[in-house]
């Protein structure tokens, strides 16, 4: 009678055990002099960037579906005059400066974004520290099954 219950309790551990999915990223750049190295610590990962003309382009997927709790954006950049985040259902920009509630705008079916009617505020963290410029990727960007997200950068307006 105990052999049963035995094994009856072992599989009932095993099935209730989950594997742990590690994020899968991958960055691909659109300019030639435009690098995005990933690096990957726990639950948190951090995107290098950087730009030889400093303003550049990034698409991120998350080829397993599953996004790290906390993605950061590293710019090695003077400055971050201009920051586009982008997927396939929110947009938003912003800049160096502008830390905080930041406007974001729904996309319709066909990806358009109208700018006269903001979705709501999200708050985005973006930090200038001595040789970088740090960006906190906010969450709703990575939910809902979102596969990939994109980002523009411009280091200052010529």
């Amino acid at each position: 009678m105990k052999l049963p219950f035995c094994a009856a309790c072992l599989l009932l551990v095993a099935a209730c055990q989950r594997a742990v999915v590690r994020p899968a990223l991958s960055v691909t750049t659109t300019r030639k002099g435009d690098k995005v190295e990933i690096v990957t610590a726990g639950n948190q990962s951090v995107l290098l960037v950087t730009s030889e003309l400093g303003i550049g382009q990034a698409t991120v997927k998350a080829s397993n579906g599953v996004w790290p709790e906390r993605l950061v954006l590293r710019f090695y950049l003077g400055d971050l005059e201009g920051l586009t985040l982008t997927n396939s259902r929110i947009h938003m920009s912003s800049f160096l400066g502008a830390s905080g509630q930041t406007l974001y705008y729904a996309k319709d079916n066909a990806g358009r974004v109208d700018r006269s009617a903001p979705a709501g505020h999200i708050y985005l963290t973006i930090v200038k520290q001595p040789t970088y410029i740090d960006v906190i990727v906010p969450a709703l960007m990575l939910q809902n099954n979102t596969p990939s997200f994109q980002f523009e950068w411009v280091d200052w307006y010529r």
